[in-house]
C-alpha cells in the first residue's frame, strides 16, 4: 500500500553532518526558501553553527514531529537518518547531496535544487519506498 501524499508539509526537519559551515550560503538560502513556503523549521546540532541553537532539536525529536526531513550531506547522512527512524508511517525524506557519492542523495546543492523543491512542494513527486534490513 502506497503512503498517501500529504496536503502540505508544515514542519520541516533539517538533518546535517559535520562541516556545515562550508555550505553556509546554500543553507541560508534554503532557510529563506522554507520560510517563504511558510514552513516551520527545526534542525539538529550539526546545523546550529549556521542557524543557531534556538530551534535545535535531537534527531529523534525531529523524526517524531516533522512532516518532512531534508537530509543535508551524502549517502551516509541518509543511511544514518533512516537507521534511527521511529516506526512511523508518512514521514518523508528529501536528500540534498553535500557529500561525494550521491546514490541516495542525487539532488546536488545548487540553484536547481530550489527548482526541484518547488515541484516537490507543488506535489509533483513520487514516493520511492525502501526496505531497511537489520542483520546480525
Amino acid at each position: 500500500m502506497k503512503p498517501k501524499k500529504p496536503e502540505k508539509f508544515q514542519l520541516i526537519g533539517l538533518v546535517g553532518r559535520s562541516r556545515m559551515k562550508e555550505h553556509k550560503a546554500f543553507l541560508k538560502d534554503l532557510m529563506k526558501y522554507l520560510k517563504k513556503k511558510k514552513c516551520d523549521v527545526m534542525w539538529d546540532s550539526h546545523l546550529s553553527c549556521v542557524y543557531g541553537e534556538k530551534e535545535e532539536h535531537s534527531q529523534a525529536h525531529i523524526y517524531k514531529k516533522a512532516d518532512l526531513v531534508i537530509t543535508l550531506g551524502g549517502d551516509g547522512t541518509v543511511l544514518k537518518a533512516v537507521r534511527e527512524l521511529p516506526k512511523r508511517k508518512n514521514l518523508y525524506f528529501f536528500g540534498i547531496n553535500l557529500g561525494n557519492v550521491g546514490f541516495h542523495t542525487e539532488m546536488k546543492k545548487s540553484k536547481a535544487a530550489f527548482k526541484v523543491l518547488n515541484e516537490f512542494f507543488a506535489g509533483k513527486y513520487y514516493v520511492d519506498e525502501r526496505l531497511l534490513l537489520r542483520v546480525t
